[in-house]
């Protein structure tokens, strides 16, 4: 009798002793965990206003006052080697001649994107892979535009996608664009909280868990969407996918300054 008293009262000193260092490594894990939820929510946040606002603005303004390719008949379009470059990649998917020179369809090397331009840019050194340009349509409606969407596609290949495409231990978490339309659209919703907040410590709280991790759940009572499904919508139309949400953060009180 004895013996076994002894033994219990050693388990409850033991689970007692446990208790202190559980509360400090609880409360660890919760500086953690709050900001990897923040530092997550700023980078889905910075993805999605390159992705729609930085990279067609710059977009636009070297095509149109640095590289002259929206104007088709632009002598110094005619004349740039990034033009002509363009013009024979172009050329050999439609399979069109170009001034007078037959394009070779089986040339890989117009899509390959010389190493030392990737490397000026993001300064690491040259590697072994390629990096090419993304592929245009064989019948485009607009060479200009064409060539504007083959330009950013390629950039977000290189520069996001790129590093997306690395292989997770996380089973069954989408990589490559999947997971950059679904960083945009996490972007989209948490940069209009933000907004209506005006503040980003909003990011930190534990109430906006649910958000950061499925978004989508927010818009259940209008359809009940699935995650590709939310994801495909919003990268499709934002503004209209996301409108309930605009409509709802206008009816809140504007937070106290």
């Amino acid at each position: 009798m004895c013996l076994g008293f002894d033994i219990i009262l050693q388990q409850v000193s033991d689970t007692a002793k446990l208790l202190p260092p559980l509360a400090t490594t609880s409360f660890t894990l919760d500086i953690q965990r709050t900001f990897s939820q923040w530092e997550c929510s700023r980078s889905y946040i910075v993805i999605h206003d390159f992705v729609t606002k930085a990279l067609p603005t710059i977009t636009d303004i070297l095509f149109h006052h640095e590289l002259g390719l929206i104007q088709e008949d632009c002598d110094t379009a005619e004349n740039t080697e990034l033009s002509q470059q363009r013009k024979a990649y172009t050329n050999r998917r439609t399979g069109r001649r170009h001034e007078g020179a037959h394009i070779d369809a089986s040339d890989n090397n117009l899509h390959i994107i010389p190493p030392d331009i990737v490397t000026s840019i993001t300064g690491a050194a040259p590697g072994n892979e390629n990096f090419l340009l993304a592929e245009i349509s064989q019948y485009p409606k607009s060479v200009a535009e064409e060539t504007k969407r083959c330009f950013k596609q390629t950039i977000l290949d290189i520069f996001i996608v790129l590093h997306l495409c690395k292989p997770l231990e996380i089973p069954r978490l989408q990589t490559g664009h999947g997971q950059l339309d679904s960083c945009i659209v996490h972007g989209a919703v948490l940069s209009r909280i933000v907004s209506h907040v005006g503040t980003e410590a909003i990011l930190c709280s534990p109430d906006l868990s649910f958000i950061v991790d499925s978004p989508q759940l927010l818009f259940k009572g209008a359809g009940g969407f699935r995650q590709q499904c939310f994801w495909t919508l919003a990268r499709k139309n934002e503004t209209e996918t996301l409108q309930p949400l605009d409509e709802f953060l206008e009816k809140l009180p504007q937070p106290m300054t």
